[in-house]
């Protein structure tokens, strides 16, 4: 069995991204993401979609999310950046 000891941190974050926004940080977190794999189960994950959830309450109106991952065993991180509109409640 592989086991990955330099578990890879997700990092999210959300700013301000309205037209008058200010780009200002309205959320965030950093959360290590264990992963212990199998043999079988690294071999998926290297071929496909890596799926991780995490709910935020967030204001409303337009805004950017941010997401990195950090892979602790390069040190290198990827990170997308997603414009998002929060309707109102």
């Amino acid at each position: 069995m592989r086991l990955t000891n330099l578990a890879p941190t997700a990092l999210l974050a959300v700013y301000d991204g309205g037209p008058f926004g200010s780009g200002k940080l309205v959320t965030g977190l950093s959360q290590a993401v264990a992963m212990p794999l199998s043999e079988a189960q690294f071999q998926s994950f290297t071929h496909g979609p890596f799926h991780f959830l995490q709910q935020l309450d967030l204001p409303s109106g337009q805004l950017f999310v941010r997401i990195g991952i950090l892979d602790r065993t390069s040190n290198k991180i990827g990170t997308l950046e997603i414009p998002l509109t929060v309707p109102r409640k």
